[in-house]
């Protein structure tokens, strides 16, 4: 509604009528049919490009005792690399605060976006 408010403040040109049918089309398809029939405009969605939806970065959420102390924003290349995972876990500040000298355990399931610590 917005939207058609602001179109009827500016005025709508035949692009804007075009864009406000695609966009109603999943909520109202036969009122968005007719309006993309009557401007003579293609009935299809915008293409994606799956190179834009692969992501550079992973999130690691690092907890020590099952409870989360930080997170980690590393290249995803990196995650095949569990010493550098490891190394940067446990250079986190946050998580030296909670960690009594040398841990006993490491747990980093492959895949997973997780690393658990055991003090």
């Amino acid at each position: 509604m917005e939207y058609v408010n602001e179109l009827y403040k500016i005025g709508a040109s035949t692009e804007d009528i075009i864009i406000l049918a695609k966009l109603l089309k999943p909520f109202a398809p036969h009122l968005a049919s007719e309006i993309l029939e009557k401007e003579e405009a293609d009935d299809k969605w915008p293409e994606y490009n799956e190179a834009y939806l692969v992501s550079d970065t992973v999130q690691l959420i690092v907890q020590v005792n099952g409870k989360v102390r930080a997170k980690l924003e590393i290249n995803s290349d990196d995650l095949k690399d569990q010493e550098k995972i490891k190394e940067l876990a446990l250079s986190q500040e946050n998580v030296q605060k909670y960690l009594n000298g040398e841990p006993k355990k490491i747990i980093i399931p492959k895949g997973a976006k997780l690393i658990n610590i055991v003090a």
